[in-house]
């Protein structure tokens, strides 16, 4: 998100981008423009590889391309590696969601396959859990969805 009132943030914490062969995959849509209506588009979570609870995500933008409504509250958790995988941790709150805490790990495995988990703590209220993955282009495909409640 930013330092203080996140002036260049996008709401995108534990958000990722992913690149094949030089390649994107899952993508960021950057900030467009400073000056134009799509701002707050480009920098919602909206277009970007974001978790939704409930239709909602932490940071809300304002009507002003430069302020937040509401900010994230998140952390970096480390890093995991073994001789399968490597990849990374963290975690964020969604305190409007009565204190909801979501880890995401995001793992490349020896045979090239990315793996996404996302664990939430906290289910009461919870009625929808949407995972989105902007992807470049119509040649990409997100295989193997799992979903364990």
């Amino acid at each position: 998100m930013g330092w203080r009132n996140c002036g260049h943030g996008h709401a995108d914490t534990l958000s990722f981008v992913l690149y094949k062969n030089g390649n994107e995959v899952v993508l960021d849509p950057g900030t467009y423009s400073y000056k134009a209506k799509e701002r707050n588009l480009f920098r919602s979570a909206d277009c970007h590889s974001v978790v939704l609870i409930n239709g909602n995500y932490p940071a809300i933008p304002s009507k002003s391309p430069f302020h937040w409504e509401k900010t994230t509250n998140s952390r970096f958790l480390g890093r995991v590696e073994n001789s399968e995988l490597q990849g990374v941790a963290g975690e964020l709150f969604f305190d409007f969601e009565g204190s909801l805490r979501l880890i995401r790990e995001v793992f490349l495995t020896t045979s090239n396959r990315v793996i996404i988990r996302d664990f939430i703590d906290g289910f009461d209220g919870v009625t929808r859990v949407t995972r989105q993955y902007p992807l470049s282009g119509t040649q990409w495909k997100i295989a193997n969805r799992t979903h364990i409640v």
